[in-house]
């Protein structure tokens, strides 16, 4: 059984990016200030979140590293 190392999210191709941000700028024209803006903060919410989930992992396995081996590295 192979298992991939890849733990990235699935990523939009260019086609369908252009295709979204076509669909939410339409959309936008139809929504009041504060709709476009509570859109935008939940969008960097979860670009925030994804980030700080990186940054802990990121200083996790630095910490796991520079600790002789720790747990996660027995050899």
């Amino acid at each position: 059984m192979q298992h991939s190392l890849d733990y990235s999210p699935p990523r939009l191709s260019q086609t369908q990016l252009e295709l979204l941000c076509k669909q939410v700028c339409d959309a936008a024209d139809y929504m009041a200030d504060e709709q476009i803006l509570c859109l935008a903060d939940h969008l960097h919410d979860a670009l925030r979140a994804r980030r700080q989930m990186r940054g802990k992992a990121h200083r996790r396995l630095e910490e796991r590293l520079c600790n002789d081996g720790g747990p996660a590295f027995p050899f």
